[in-house]
């Protein structure tokens, strides 16, 4: 998960490296910059279509994590690069969430 899209390279990169059946959920607040990062996650995916696990969702941050956390989300990596400000907030409501997986120590 990635809380703040901008243009869209890094859930692509994240995209990229997941397996099969991964997904890669980002939420951006501004409309206008979401259109430019949705734009170039469909041209890369119509050049890689393995890249097509990308959920681009618009609005607040902290909206998105309060809709992921009511349908039982679960991630195993979030990435929060938005709202500078804001960081602790977004660090809080994910911690007291559970949207940050468990880590399962298996070796």
């Amino acid at each position: 998960m990635e809380v703040g899209t901008f243009t869209g390279y890094s859930a692509l990169c994240m995209a990229g490296a997941l397996p099969s059946d991964g997904r890669v959920v980002t939420c951006e607040v501004d409309p206008t910059i979401a259109q430019i990062a949705a734009r170039y996650f469909e041209e890369s995916t119509r050049r890689h279509p393995g890249l097509a696990k990308i959920q681009l969702e618009v609005g607040p941050g902290m909206t998105t994590l309060d809709a992921l956390k009511a349908e039982g989300a679960s991630f195993d990596f979030i990435f929060v690069d938005a709202d500078k400000k804001g960081y602790m907030e977004y660090y809080d409501a994910i911690i007291e969430s559970s949207l940050l997986a468990k880590a399962n120590n298996k070796h």
